[in-house]
């Protein structure tokens, strides 16, 4: 069968993606580039945020009619047969599920698989995308921060045994690629018996051919100092840590559950950057959150003034079903919620603009990732700054380029 995939959301999602891919590849099934073209439809969806959802069933509407079209991931695990109902898809499966689609695409009838049992997929191996190419170390999670839904909707934090992850990185080397992300929804908490994230990164790093390596998505009560020292002493480890702060108000992260104080998230940044002269960081901030004063968004503001992150992931706050934060009162209105993020956004632009201009003029490691849309090239360097390269170099390899003007917030460089 021919199928057309298109995938919403986090690197997460991306990666699952893959996990479709391979699974159904083994089947038989090829998968096709335009919807047009294909037998099947999938549609693997986010419900982080409302926004997310809103979209994925905005393009599912649109999809041409006579086609077979499943719902896959969050959303799909969020609403189960509603959505069959609401879209008038053929079938719905959760984050747990997707082993069953060779027998569910033969199948007649709606179908909903929505169990969360703990899967880890550790018998499927995704083909890796090149040069960077991401492998999940773990799934779920335990947080359960008062606005977030992923406990909802991926289960439980369950962790890859430390031997099946580096097995996945060693493959996935032997077939060119040059750096890996390791990923988790709170990757922190990575455990395989004594083996915390710090051992797992060691033995990735032994991998021979690797060159970096990435991890995310970090919490701050995570990070500790055997953490520290690992990322300090290894050279394959890129000197970058996204560490969400979400508020700079000690009220709001109490509410949030997030267990630490901005005073806690402070003494963190400044140990990093101590210990890792350099460290690029950067971080995820939500305005709007439910009873959130001037003085708790000015917190927030202050924070990012003085943390200067190096770039920043910032949203608007979304009620999510079943989360504790959907009952919290009062709501600020979509209005107030969106001034704060315009003036957040501005703040930190200005931010990222000023640190990347400080850095015209000199030299850093760039690994070509991708052709940018201008005809360009872009890449990244060990502190995650993108960085757009004018030249002849190829996609895959590493240069040393002299960076010498900013495009936007964007430096340019060319290949020395």
């Amino acid at each position: 069968m021919r199928y057309f995939l298109k995938v919403y959301g986090c690197q997460m999602n991306q990666y699952d993606g893959r996990l479709i891919e391979a699974i159904l590849g083994a089947a038989g099934h090829c998968r096709v580039d335009s919807p047009d073209r294909a037998d099947l439809i999938l549609i693997n969806t986010c419900s982080v945020r409302e926004h997310a959802e809103t979209r994925a069933k905005g393009y599912i509407r649109m999809l041409p009619k006579g086609k077979r079209v499943g719902i896959l991931g969050c959303l799909a695990q969020r609403e189960g047969i509603d959505l069959i109902e609401e879209l008038k898809v053929d079938f719905v499966l959760g984050p747990d599920c997707y082993s069953l689609l060779p027998g569910i695409i033969e199948s007649d009838g709606p179908i909903v698989a929505t169990n969360l049992d703990g899967e880890l997929y550790l018998s499927i191996r995704p083909e890796p995308v090149l040069p960077v190419t991401m492998v999940t170390v773990m799934r779920g999670c335990d947080n359960y921060c008062s606005y977030c839904i992923v406990p909802y909707v991926r289960g439980n934090a369950r962790s890859k045994p430390l031997r099946s992850v580096v097995d996945e990185v060693r493959r996935a080397v032997g077939k060119g690629a040059k750096e890996v992300l390791l990923l988790g929804q709170d990757i922190t908490s990575y455990r395989d018996g004594d083996a915390g994230l710090a051992q797992l990164l060691e033995e990735v790093a032994v991998v021979d051919g690797l060159r970096r390596i990435r991890f995310l998505t970090s919490h701050p009560k995570g990070v500790d100092d055997k953490l520290i020292q690992v990322m300090k002493e290894i050279n394959s480890i890129c000197p970058h840590i996204h560490l969400p702060l979400q508020s700079g108000s000690n009220r709001i992260l109490r509410l949030m559950k997030r267990n630490y104080t901005i005073e806690e998230y402070y003494d963190l940044v400044a140990r990093l950057r101590r210990e890792i002269p350099g460290i690029g960081i950067t971080t995820d901030l939500i305005v709007g959150f439910p009873t959130e004063t001037v003085a708790d968004y000015e917190a927030t503001l202050k924070a990012v003034e003085e943390l200067r992150f190096d770039f920043a992931y910032m949203f608007k706050y979304s009620d999510r079903p079943k989360t504790e934060a959907a009952n919290f009162k009062p709501k600020l209105s979509e209005t107030e919620k969106i001034d704060r993020l315009k003036r957040l956004i501005r703040l930190q632009n200005e931010i990222t603009k000023e640190k990347n201009t400080g850095r015209i003029g000199s030299e850093v490691e760039v690994l070509i990732e991708k052709r940018g849309r201008r005809g360009n090239y872009l890449g990244r360097t060990p502190d995650n700054l993108v960085v757009a390269i004018d030249g002849d170099v190829e996609i895959g390899r590493f240069y040393r380029v002299r960076l010498e003007r900013i495009v936007g917030w964007t430096p340019v460089g060319t290949p020395i």
